[in-house]
């Protein structure tokens, strides 16, 4: 098994996520699971190109990454609260499409519209190359990953869930079905597809 290092961002405010992640992610994650403190959008003020609530997010990740880069890991899972396991054996499917695909940045999450793009099938799985076209609820980094995500985004011009049309310097790919959904009620970002602000 790959050494992985899970982090769950998380609202202070936002108590029942915690314990709705705790519930459903603990068993399947053990003691590698660890939670950052989100930064919360009333704190800040949205920029030239980001709202406060894309802002509050993708700072929100860049600080687990840089918390994930001062670890002894290689490989790490960055989830946002809201994710909901798909399967139970979620670490041994991750761990087989890394093996099969070397990719730096594996989305395992991805809205159901998405689902008909051309994609390559292996096993029961299958892994599209490239980026979604959003979402970043659950995502694996290796390393190489992570620091090529903090250059690309690092001047704060795009959403942290925003990668289309960026060109990364590493591969990447989706997995089908996803092994993580999400909560539809509330966002931390924006009202898109019917999802309110957290209060």
């Amino acid at each position: 098994m790959l050494k992985l290092k899970s982090y769950c961002i998380n609202l202070v405010r936002a108590k029942k996520r915690l314990q709705q992640f705790e519930e459903q992610w603990r068993p399947i994650l053990g003691d590698s699971l660890e939670y950052v403190e989100a930064i919360d959008r009333r704190d800040i003020q949205a920029s030239e190109c980001l709202t406060d609530g894309q802002l509050a997010c993708l700072r929100s990740h860049m600080k687990t990454m840089n918390r994930a880069l001062e670890t002894e890991f290689d490989y790490f899972v960055i989830f946002e609260d809201d994710a909901i396991p798909e399967y139970e054996n979620v670490l041994e499917i991750l761990e087989m499409v890394y093996q099969k695909t070397k990719c730096d940045i594996i989305h395992c999450c991805l809205k159901k519209h998405f689902y008909n793009i051309e994609s390559i099938k292996t096993d029961e799985i299958v892994i599209v190359n490239g980026m979604p076209p959003e979402g970043a609820f659950m995502v694996f980094y290796t390393r190489t990953g992570i620091n090529q995500y903090l250059s690309t985004f690092s001047s704060e011009r795009y959403p942290a869930d925003w990668f289309r049309k960026l060109d990364l310097d590493v591969k990447t790919c989706v997995i089908i079905p996803p092994l993580a959904t999400h909560i539809n009620e509330y966002s931390y970002i924006s009202t898109n597809y019917g999802r309110r602000f957290l209060p």
